[in-house]
Protein backbone atom coordinates (compact mmCIF):
# COMPACT_ATOMS: atom_id res chain seq x y z
CA UNK A 1 0.00 0.00 0.00
CA UNK A 2 1.18 3.41 -0.69
CA UNK A 3 2.76 5.79 1.85
CA UNK A 4 -0.40 7.40 3.50
CA UNK A 5 -0.76 11.64 3.29
CA UNK A 6 0.66 13.56 5.91
CA UNK A 7 -2.30 16.24 6.68
CA UNK A 8 -3.49 18.70 9.46
CA UNK A 9 -7.21 19.71 9.37
CA UNK A 10 -8.15 23.09 9.88
CA UNK A 11 -12.21 23.18 10.93
CA UNK A 12 -15.11 25.29 12.32
CA UNK A 13 -17.66 21.92 12.61
CA UNK A 14 -20.47 22.44 11.14
CA UNK A 15 -22.27 19.40 9.91
CA UNK A 16 -20.51 18.84 7.02
CA UNK A 17 -17.05 19.80 8.90
CA UNK A 18 -18.31 16.81 10.99
CA UNK A 19 -18.89 14.49 7.84
CA UNK A 20 -15.21 15.23 6.33
CA UNK A 21 -13.54 14.58 9.44
CA UNK A 22 -15.11 11.10 9.62
CA UNK A 23 -14.38 10.66 6.15
CA UNK A 24 -10.30 11.27 6.97
CA UNK A 25 -10.23 9.36 10.18
CA UNK A 26 -12.14 6.68 7.97
CA UNK A 27 -9.11 6.82 5.02
CA UNK A 28 -5.97 4.98 5.73
CA UNK A 29 -4.63 7.00 2.56
CA UNK A 30 -4.49 9.98 5.33
CA UNK A 31 -1.99 10.19 8.07
CA UNK A 32 -3.98 12.87 10.18
CA UNK A 33 -0.75 14.82 12.24
CA UNK A 34 -3.77 17.06 13.86
CA UNK A 35 -7.22 18.78 13.92
CA UNK A 36 -6.49 22.88 14.54
CA UNK A 37 -10.16 24.43 15.43
CA UNK A 38 -11.27 27.98 14.44
CA UNK A 39 -14.52 30.10 14.87
CA UNK A 40 -17.00 29.97 11.82
CA UNK A 41 -19.93 27.97 11.85
CA UNK A 42 -19.71 28.06 16.14
CA UNK A 43 -17.39 30.10 18.29
CA UNK A 44 -14.08 28.52 19.06
CA UNK A 45 -15.33 27.00 22.19
CA UNK A 46 -17.75 25.56 20.20
CA UNK A 47 -15.60 24.12 17.64
CA UNK A 48 -13.14 22.56 19.81
CA UNK A 49 -15.89 20.78 21.84
CA UNK A 50 -16.95 19.68 18.28
CA UNK A 51 -14.05 18.18 17.27
CA UNK A 52 -13.80 16.64 20.49
CA UNK A 53 -16.91 15.08 20.01
CA UNK A 54 -16.68 14.03 16.72
CA UNK A 55 -13.10 12.48 17.78
CA UNK A 56 -14.87 10.01 20.19
CA UNK A 57 -17.45 8.93 17.84
CA UNK A 58 -14.55 7.61 15.88
CA UNK A 59 -12.81 6.13 18.19
CA UNK A 60 -9.56 7.91 17.64
CA UNK A 61 -6.97 9.64 19.28
CA UNK A 62 -5.67 12.30 17.49
CA UNK A 63 -4.64 15.72 19.10
CA UNK A 64 -6.72 18.40 18.72
CA UNK A 65 -5.88 21.86 19.39
CA UNK A 66 -7.84 25.53 19.68
CA UNK A 67 -6.89 28.40 17.29
CA UNK A 68 -7.98 31.84 16.61
CA UNK A 69 -11.64 32.82 18.34
CA UNK A 70 -12.05 35.55 15.69
CA UNK A 71 -10.96 36.61 12.03
CA UNK A 72 -8.34 39.15 11.42
CA UNK A 73 -10.11 42.22 10.94
CA UNK A 74 -14.07 41.99 11.33
CA UNK A 75 -15.99 40.48 14.33
CA UNK A 76 -17.25 36.98 13.67
CA UNK A 77 -20.84 36.53 12.89
CA UNK A 78 -22.14 32.61 13.58
CA UNK A 79 -25.64 31.54 12.23
CA UNK A 80 -27.67 29.06 13.87
CA UNK A 81 -29.94 28.43 10.33
CA UNK A 82 -28.25 25.34 9.08
CA UNK A 83 -25.80 23.80 11.40
CA UNK A 84 -27.85 24.36 14.97
CA UNK A 85 -26.93 26.13 17.81
CA UNK A 86 -24.45 23.50 18.71
CA UNK A 87 -22.66 23.57 15.42
CA UNK A 88 -23.78 19.24 14.86
CA UNK A 89 -27.56 19.21 15.23
CA UNK A 90 -28.16 16.41 17.18
CA UNK A 91 -28.05 15.51 20.83
CA UNK A 92 -23.98 14.55 22.28
CA UNK A 93 -22.98 12.85 25.72
CA UNK A 94 -22.27 14.99 28.07
CA UNK A 95 -18.01 15.75 27.62
CA UNK A 96 -15.70 18.43 28.33
CA UNK A 97 -13.08 19.06 26.29
CA UNK A 98 -9.21 19.69 28.03
CA UNK A 99 -7.65 22.91 27.67
CA UNK A 100 -6.09 23.27 24.77
CA UNK A 101 -1.93 22.30 25.32
CA UNK A 102 -1.10 24.12 22.27
CA UNK A 103 -2.49 26.99 20.26
CA UNK A 104 -3.75 25.40 16.20
CA UNK A 105 -1.04 28.41 14.87
CA UNK A 106 1.44 27.05 16.54
CA UNK A 107 0.82 23.76 15.81
CA UNK A 108 0.72 24.03 12.30
CA UNK A 109 4.25 26.41 12.71
CA UNK A 110 5.84 23.73 14.66
CA UNK A 111 4.66 20.75 12.06
CA UNK A 112 5.56 22.77 9.23
CA UNK A 113 9.13 23.43 10.81
CA UNK A 114 9.89 19.56 11.36
CA UNK A 115 8.76 18.52 7.91
CA UNK A 116 10.63 20.87 5.91
CA UNK A 117 11.93 17.55 4.32
CA UNK A 118 8.45 15.53 3.71
CA UNK A 119 6.13 18.59 3.38
CA UNK A 120 2.59 18.78 5.19
CA UNK A 121 -0.72 18.65 3.80
CA UNK A 122 -2.89 21.52 4.87
CA UNK A 123 -6.55 20.61 4.68
CA UNK A 124 -8.81 23.97 5.45
CA UNK A 125 -12.68 23.36 5.79
CA UNK A 126 -13.06 26.69 7.44
CA UNK A 127 -12.45 30.47 7.55
CA UNK A 128 -8.49 30.84 6.72
CA UNK A 129 -7.81 32.81 9.99
CA UNK A 130 -5.41 30.41 11.79
CA UNK A 131 -2.78 29.37 8.70
CA UNK A 132 -3.04 33.43 7.69
CA UNK A 133 -1.45 34.49 11.22
CA UNK A 134 0.85 31.32 10.68
CA UNK A 135 2.05 32.66 7.79
CA UNK A 136 2.50 36.28 9.24
CA UNK A 137 4.38 34.64 12.37
CA UNK A 138 6.17 32.77 10.47
CA UNK A 139 6.55 32.83 6.70
CA UNK A 140 9.18 30.30 6.51
CA UNK A 141 6.82 28.00 7.30
CA UNK A 142 6.21 27.55 3.56
CA UNK A 143 8.77 25.06 2.96
CA UNK A 144 6.63 22.58 5.11
CA UNK A 145 3.90 22.84 3.48
CA UNK A 146 3.36 20.86 0.42
CA UNK A 147 0.24 22.04 -0.72
CA UNK A 148 -3.13 23.74 0.96
CA UNK A 149 -6.30 22.03 -0.39
CA UNK A 150 -9.41 24.28 0.86
CA UNK A 151 -13.08 24.58 0.90
CA UNK A 152 -13.94 28.46 -0.33
CA UNK A 153 -15.02 30.42 -2.74
CA UNK A 154 -17.84 31.06 -5.61
CA UNK A 155 -15.91 31.12 -8.70
CA UNK A 156 -18.65 30.96 -12.05
CA UNK A 157 -21.32 30.70 -8.89
CA UNK A 158 -22.92 32.80 -6.99
CA UNK A 159 -22.40 33.29 -3.02
CA UNK A 160 -23.84 31.75 -0.42
CA UNK A 161 -23.25 34.16 2.44
CA UNK A 162 -23.92 37.60 -0.31
CA UNK A 163 -24.79 37.81 -3.40
CA UNK A 164 -21.08 37.24 -4.38
CA UNK A 165 -19.38 35.37 -1.51
CA UNK A 166 -18.76 31.65 0.11
CA UNK A 167 -19.32 31.56 3.94
CA UNK A 168 -15.64 30.82 4.70
CA UNK A 169 -13.93 33.65 2.57
CA UNK A 170 -16.69 36.21 4.17
CA UNK A 171 -16.11 35.24 7.66
CA UNK A 172 -12.34 36.27 6.93
CA UNK A 173 -11.55 37.89 3.93
CA UNK A 174 -8.50 38.89 5.00
CA UNK A 175 -7.34 35.63 5.65
CA UNK A 176 -8.33 34.64 2.32
CA UNK A 177 -6.47 36.89 1.06
CA UNK A 178 -3.17 36.18 2.31
CA UNK A 179 -3.22 32.56 1.99
CA UNK A 180 -3.79 33.48 -1.98
CA UNK A 181 -0.84 35.70 -2.39
CA UNK A 182 1.41 33.25 -0.43
CA UNK A 183 2.21 31.66 -3.28
CA UNK A 184 1.76 28.06 -1.84
CA UNK A 185 0.12 25.83 -4.20
CA UNK A 186 -3.46 25.56 -3.64
CA UNK A 187 -5.95 23.18 -4.26
CA UNK A 188 -9.87 25.00 -4.01
CA UNK A 189 -13.39 23.27 -3.78
CA UNK A 190 -15.37 26.08 -4.20
CA UNK A 191 -19.49 26.39 -4.02
CA UNK A 192 -19.33 25.25 -8.30
CA UNK A 193 -18.18 21.92 -7.29
CA UNK A 194 -19.79 21.25 -4.07
CA UNK A 195 -23.39 22.72 -4.99
CA UNK A 196 -23.48 19.26 -6.96
CA UNK A 197 -23.56 16.86 -3.83
CA UNK A 198 -26.65 17.44 -2.62
CA UNK A 199 -27.48 14.69 -0.58
CA UNK A 200 -31.07 12.60 -1.53
CA UNK A 201 -33.44 11.05 1.35
CA UNK A 202 -32.87 7.82 -0.37
CA UNK A 203 -28.81 7.75 -0.13
CA UNK A 204 -29.52 8.90 3.78
CA UNK A 205 -31.77 6.21 4.45
CA UNK A 206 -29.27 3.56 2.74
CA UNK A 207 -26.64 5.40 5.53
CA UNK A 208 -29.29 4.66 8.25
CA UNK A 209 -30.18 1.09 7.49
CA UNK A 210 -26.02 0.44 8.10
CA UNK A 211 -27.37 0.64 12.12
CA UNK A 212 -23.60 1.50 13.32
CA UNK A 213 -22.87 4.53 16.14
CA UNK A 214 -21.24 6.73 13.12
CA UNK A 215 -24.00 6.04 10.73
CA UNK A 216 -26.84 6.58 13.11
CA UNK A 217 -24.79 10.24 14.16
CA UNK A 218 -24.86 10.61 10.21
CA UNK A 219 -27.97 10.39 9.38
CA UNK A 220 -29.36 12.54 12.12
CA UNK A 221 -26.89 15.09 11.47
CA UNK A 222 -27.89 15.24 7.71
CA UNK A 223 -31.28 14.93 8.65
CA UNK A 224 -31.18 18.34 10.34
CA UNK A 225 -28.67 19.97 7.33
CA UNK A 226 -30.74 18.84 4.93
CA UNK A 227 -34.00 20.40 6.99
CA UNK A 228 -32.06 23.86 6.57
CA UNK A 229 -30.17 25.32 3.67
CA UNK A 230 -27.02 23.49 3.48
CA UNK A 231 -27.07 22.34 0.32
CA UNK A 232 -24.37 20.11 -0.82
CA UNK A 233 -21.97 18.38 1.45
CA UNK A 234 -19.60 21.46 0.46
CA UNK A 235 -16.45 20.06 2.94
CA UNK A 236 -16.27 16.15 2.37
CA UNK A 237 -15.81 17.45 -1.01
CA UNK A 238 -11.85 18.36 -0.53
CA UNK A 239 -11.09 15.33 1.22
CA UNK A 240 -12.79 12.92 -1.03
CA UNK A 241 -10.32 14.60 -3.51
CA UNK A 242 -7.12 13.87 -1.52
CA UNK A 243 -8.32 10.24 -1.38
CA UNK A 244 -9.69 9.92 -4.76
CA UNK A 245 -9.07 12.57 -6.92
CA UNK A 246 -9.85 10.72 -10.41
CA UNK A 247 -13.82 11.78 -9.04
CA UNK A 248 -13.05 15.47 -10.13
CA UNK A 249 -12.53 17.74 -12.96
CA UNK A 250 -10.33 20.31 -12.43
CA UNK A 251 -8.89 23.43 -14.17
CA UNK A 252 -5.79 26.15 -13.33
CA UNK A 253 -6.65 29.10 -12.23
CA UNK A 254 -5.08 32.57 -10.17
CA UNK A 255 -7.52 33.69 -7.55
CA UNK A 256 -7.97 37.26 -5.80
CA UNK A 257 -10.14 37.49 -2.81
CA UNK A 258 -11.76 40.78 -2.33
CA UNK A 259 -11.04 42.00 1.84
CA UNK A 260 -13.83 45.18 1.57
CA UNK A 261 -17.27 46.94 -0.31
CA UNK A 262 -19.99 44.81 -1.37
CA UNK A 263 -17.52 42.44 -2.37
CA UNK A 264 -15.83 41.71 0.58
CA UNK A 265 -15.25 37.77 -0.33
CA UNK A 266 -15.89 37.64 -3.43
CA UNK A 267 -13.02 35.45 -5.31
CA UNK A 268 -12.25 36.27 -8.79
CA UNK A 269 -10.74 33.57 -10.94
CA UNK A 270 -8.24 34.25 -13.87
CA UNK A 271 -8.40 31.15 -16.00
CA UNK A 272 -4.43 29.63 -16.92
CA UNK A 273 -2.79 27.08 -17.55
CA UNK A 274 -0.27 28.09 -15.62
CA UNK A 275 -2.15 29.22 -12.34
CA UNK A 276 -1.36 28.87 -8.92
CA UNK A 277 -4.72 27.63 -7.86
CA UNK A 278 -6.07 24.13 -8.95
CA UNK A 279 -9.91 24.69 -8.80
CA UNK A 280 -12.49 21.85 -9.10
CA UNK A 281 -15.26 22.09 -10.69
CA UNK A 282 -16.88 19.11 -11.44
CA UNK A 283 -17.92 16.36 -9.52
CA UNK A 284 -19.20 12.81 -9.91
CA UNK A 285 -21.77 12.97 -7.22
CA UNK A 286 -22.72 9.43 -7.34
CA UNK A 287 -19.50 8.23 -6.74
CA UNK A 288 -18.80 10.62 -4.36
CA UNK A 289 -21.78 9.38 -2.66
CA UNK A 290 -20.82 5.59 -2.61
CA UNK A 291 -17.24 6.67 -1.66
CA UNK A 292 -18.51 8.36 1.34
CA UNK A 293 -21.22 5.89 2.56
CA UNK A 294 -18.64 2.76 2.36
CA UNK A 295 -16.08 4.62 4.04
CA UNK A 296 -18.06 5.86 7.73
CA UNK A 297 -19.59 2.61 7.59
CA UNK A 298 -16.40 0.82 8.20
CA UNK A 299 -15.77 3.41 11.41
Amino acid sequence: MAKSLSVIIDTDPGIDDAIALLLAWASPELNVLGITTVAGNVELEQSYLNAHRLRWLAGRRTPIYAGCPEPILKPLKVTHTIHGRDGLGISWPEMEAPESSTHSVDFIIEQALNHKNSPVTLCMLGPLTNLAMALILCPEIKEGIKQVVLMGGALDNKGNTSPVAEFNFFTDPHAAARVFDSGLPIVMSPLDVTRQTEVAETWLNAVQSLDTPVCKAVYEMLSVYRSGTGGGLHDPCIVAWLISPELFTAKRCDVKVKVCGDREGQSVPEWKDDGQVLSLINVNADGFLTLLKNRIQAL
